[in-house]
């Protein structure tokens, strides 16, 4: 029996996960808010509000917050899924342009992570979160992070006012690679201002979270082909996780048309290989016309996640079971979609 793994779920973070907060950081401790109708609205802070999420109603608080982990094991044998990937929920819309508190709140959500891998037989794999504004402390907590059963880096398609082929990203290129994690850019936006545009901070706007969130990782997909990161850091894999990948065809021929026209560092041997070749993965949904990618560009390079924990366009509980019932591919592109991609992926 293939091993399922789930290359995209998620925690909701509760008042535990700031339990681990260093000493003298505190007073950065998020303040839950409530909404109206006694929900919760989402946390302050540092002045801001932080959209908080009450997830998926149909699985219990405990599992979607980790307070149950031998509940949340259960909950993913139900659905034959043999370990998860974990990604936050909080630092998918965070942005401060404050080091300390960025620094602080990594470092308890890094600390309480480990803590329930712990528990957890190896079946929660993580992604740490570095607080970019301070690379120093960055690469010691993905230091400490991959001691503790993180298997991934977490970044968004822009961080703060860097799009992620800045060179000031380098040296955590280069610590990733060194310890064989990936970089793993996920759905949400880094950017205050480019929340503000499109999230909408006013009622007279209309919020596109599409642009928002799913943008930002098709932008630096684009980017990374053509600028050449991944030939710079040939053992470095990156992952592209919660947008779907039906986009892929379209963003590889823009590249093409790129490197035909212009002059770019990065270059595209051949369109079929591309995933390949630069070690970039792709989270697909079972809407998108995955016989079309398999076909296109091969069974090696997409993964499954269900976007478990979550309530959202990206969510499908039931994606692997789906998957399977479609019979779109053959069993052993199946079987490298479900399982063995994602293990590559994250080193399991």
């Amino acid at each position: 029996m293939v091993k399922i793994i789930d290359a995209d779920a998620h925690v909701i973070e509760c008042e535990e996960t700031w339990d681990h907060l260093q000493p003298g950081d505190e007073r950065f401790r998020p303040i839950p808010v409530a909404d109206p109708d006694g929900g919760h609205a989402g946390w302050l802070v540092d002045g801001q509000l932080v959209a908080g999420a009450a997830g998926d109603p149909s699985i219990s608080k405990d599992i979607k917050e980790l307070r149950d982990v031998p509940g949340r094991l259960a909950a993913m044998d139900g659905l034959g899924i043999d370990a998860q990937v974990l990604f936050p929920t909080f630092f998918i819309g965070l942005t401060t342009d404050r080091p300390e508190v960025q620094r602080a709140l990594a470092k308890t959500y890094n600390r309480w992570l480990a803590h329930v891998w712990s528990q957890s037989d190896g079946r929660l794999p993580w992604v740490v979160v570095p607080p970019l504004l301070d690379l120093e402390a960055s690469l010691e907590e993905i230091d400490l992070a991959a001691e503790h059963g993180a298997h991934g880096v977490f970044m968004r398609g822009i961080e703060g006012d860097r799009v992620l082929t800045d060179p000031y990203l380098f040296p955590i290129y280069e610590k990733a690679q060194e310890l064989g994690l990936p970089i793993s850019i996920h759905a949400g936006t880094g950017s205050g201002a480019v929340r503000s545009i499109y999230y909408g901070q006013h009622e007279t706007r209309s919020r596109d979270v599409f642009a928002a969130a799913n943008l930002p990782v098709l932008g630096a997909f684009h980017l990374l082909v053509t600028s050449g990161i991944p030939d710079r850091f040939p053992d470095l894999r990156f992952g592209f996780i919660e947008t779907g990948a039906q986009w892929v065809p379209y963003l590889v021929g823009e590249a093409l048309r790129r490197q035909e026209t212009m002059t770019t560092e990065g270059t595209i041997s051949s369109a079929a290989t591309v995933l390949a070749d630069k070690n970039l993965f792709v989270a697909v949904r079972t809407d998108n016309d995955l016989a079309g990618l398999v076909e296109g560009f091969g069974s090696t390079n997409f993964v499954m996640g269900t976007d478990f924990g979550h309530e959202d366009a990206g969510t499908e509980v039931d994606a692997f079971s789906k998957l399977r019932a479609e019979g779109s591919i053959s069993d052993a592109d199946l079987d490298r979609v479900m399982s063995d991609n994602a293990r590559a992926l994250y080193a399991l």
